[in-house]
């Protein structure tokens, strides 16, 4: 009784040490150093204690991770071998025939499993396949499945033959099989060895899902962050040390009652009383938070659609004209514009239609989950981003801000775009709560951005002591561009672009114009690039005229989006001529009224 108590301990503190060293790999993994960046204060906190532990880590691996594990490990296996086989005694040893007779038994047993790895590699299947499937695009299921039960149930029968008391190793007497005093049963053995390697698959399996579910939610809810926090680290190790030392704890209980030793059934009964108790406690202990979690927090709806209700349908694709030189044979650029945006998150991504009925649905879904909810995040990415899409610029960076309080890439993104937005109080507002150091931790890769949104706000002073804060800490002034230079004199900031669009000689219906800034990168306009070169988006008059103002000094290219049936995104754009067309548009002191009079496209359909 003393040694199977030892072995249910061994195997419970194997899966503790397993549990805290997964979980430091982890932290050590997805600890990126983000201190460059601009941070809210709690995420600063959380990034410097987890870029210390990642550090420790790195320096002490072999004895934080390395050798605990091994350690814990090598017992954990003797007593297992023991447990397999009482009669693996120093006893028993002593004897030449008993040395040479384990020998064996464990250079077969070692055989076995290489041959089983060997097997894998060539087939390319692998037992890890069904496991650990969180974050796939496919569903595991049919032959990776029955692989993993046919793989473990013929490891396990033969392990048990080659190991067990009823096997071929019996009492180490000699070179056949079983004991000096009792017959081998090799069936019995297969079998039960079978069955429980069937049984802890099925464990395995279990343990999967419930990590795929848990990990859910506490990267979307229980962290309370966007971003990764150190809570969330503590709520990860909390389950990764209690699942797996459960699971430890069970794994000896079915070792114990399916041995491969001379005991009745009574005896095995009792040995799996105690993995049947543990096993029914975390069934209705996991299937009741999962339930709770699907109601409160939507565990159970697929993506965002399902659990916002949005509508399927959505408009057929636009097409976006990009004005990128004032030359007729190369000036414009084609493109599709999809009616749709993709939102990612830990559920992975999330494709949502557009239109406005969904983004209220949207906002609303937000609204009705103070407390969180497994795609709150997602919603804010998809909120943000579709209202960019639909070039409603104000709603866009409405609540493009009021995602940066949660996710990182917003408001990145955000502060990028201040040295190109129109000059209004709205903007300025936003440049100065992105500023509030009660609320920000600023990087010294982020304070040149807002020292340049102040210049371009013609805010000297403001930019002045962040451009002193960026000394201080030392920035790069090799990567720090001319913008964030003090100029001698203001800055322009009431600049007007006016002009009118026609198509075909006609005013196009549903149709935007968008003045973007200069450094628009690349020959697309995307939703990575969007947000931080979109200065501003107006939709044409009744006259077909568009008026942006409050600019400040720069460059300027226009764009305009438009109906598929109108101008087509599948043509070529040699076939698109533009009179008037407007190349580059550089506003200041001197210029800073500029009217591109009438541009005229004409299309050959």
């Amino acid at each position: 009784m003393k040694k199977e108590i030892s072995f249910i301990v061994l195997m419970s503190i194997c899966g503790l040490v397993t549990g805290l060293a997964v979980t430091t790999i982890l932290i050590a993994i997805a600890s990126p150093d983000l201190t460059n960046q601009i941070l809210t204060i709690a995420e600063k906190q959380d990034f410097v204690t987890m870029t210390g532990i990642a550090e420790r880590i790195a320096e002490n691996t072999t004895l934080f991770i390395f050798l605990p594990t091994l350690t814990v490990s090598l017992i954990t296996a003797l007593f297992c071998l023991l447990v397999l086989n009482p009669q693996i005694t120093i006893t028993n040893l002593r004897s030449r025939t008993a040395k040479l007779k384990l020998s064996a038994v464990l250079v077969t047993l070692a055989g076995v499993y290489l041959l089983a790895a060997v097997i894998e590699y060539a087939l390319g299947m692998t037992i890890n396949r069904p496991f650990m499937t969180f974050m796939s695009d496919n569903n595991i299921s049919g032959i990776p499945i029955i692989s993993a039960y046919f793989e473990t149930a013929v490891l396990g029968g033969l392990t048990w033959l080659i190991v067990g008391e009823t096997g071929w190793a019996g009492d180490l007497s000699s070179f056949k099989m079983g004991s000096a005093d009792k017959k081998a049963r090799p069936l019995e053995c297969l079998a039960l060895g079978a069955l429980a390697g069937i049984l802890t698959t099925s464990l395995f399996f279990s343990i999967d899902w419930t990590f795929n579910r848990f990990f859910l939610l506490i990267s979307e809810v229980l962290d309370q962050s966007g971003e990764t926090s150190i809570l969330g680290f503590k709520y990860l190790g909390l389950m990764m040390v209690t699942m797996l030392t459960v699971c430890g704890c069970m794994v000896a209980g079915l070792t114990l009652g399916f041995a491969p030793v001379n005991r009745d059934w009574g005896y095995r009964y009792r040995r799996l009383i105690l993995p049947g108790a543990l096993a029914v406690v975390c069934l209705l202990s996991v299937l009741g938070i999962n339930q709770h979690a699907a109601v409160k927090y939507d565990l159970d709806k697929k993506d965002l659609a399902q659990a916002a209700g949005l509508s399927s349908s959505a408009e057929q694709s636009k097409t976006i004209l990009l004005f990128k030189s004032a030359d007729n044979s190369s000036g414009v650029l084609l493109q599709e514009w999809p009616m749709a945006v993709e939102g990612y998150s830990m559920m992975g991504k999330n494709i949502v239609t557009l239109s406005e009925e969904n983004l209220t649905r949207i906002i609303k879904y937000i609204d009705n989950h103070p407390d969180g909810s497994i795609y709150k995040y997602t919603a804010f990415d998809v909120l943000f981003k579709g209202y960019h899409a639909l070039w409603d610029i104000e709603l866009g960076r409405e609540y493009q801000f009021k995602a940066s309080f949660h996710l990182m890439l917003p408001r990145i993104m955000m502060i990028s775009s201040m040295k190109s937005l129109p000059v209004t109080d709205r903007n300025i507002g936003y440049l100065r709560a992105f500023s509030d150091e009660k609320i920000w931790y600023f990087g010294k890769k982020i304070i040149p951005k807002i020292a340049a949104g102040f210049i371009h706000f013609n805010m000297f002073d403001e930019a002045g002591q962040w451009i002193k804060k960026a000394e201080q800490l030392k920035s790069d002034q090799s990567e720090i561009s001319d913008w964030i230079v003090i100029p001698a004199a203001p800055m322009l900031t009431a600049g007007k672009i006016t002009g009118g669009i026609k198509v075909n000689g006609y005013i196009p219906a549903n149709t935007k114009v968008a003045l973007f800034s200069a450094d628009l990168t690349g020959d697309k306009i995307s939703m990575w690039n969007q947000p931080i070169s979109m200065v501003d988006a107006r939709a044409l008059d009744q006259e077909g005229r568009f008026l942006f103002k409050n600019l400040g000094q720069g460059k300027y290219t226009l764009a305009l989006m438009t109906e598929r049936e109108t101008i087509p995104f599948g043509i070529s754009a040699d076939r698109i001529k533009v009179k008037n067309l407007p190349g580059p548009i550089e506003l200041n002191i001197e210029k800073s009224v500029v009217d591109l009079g009438d541009i005229e496209i004409n299309v050959e359909l």
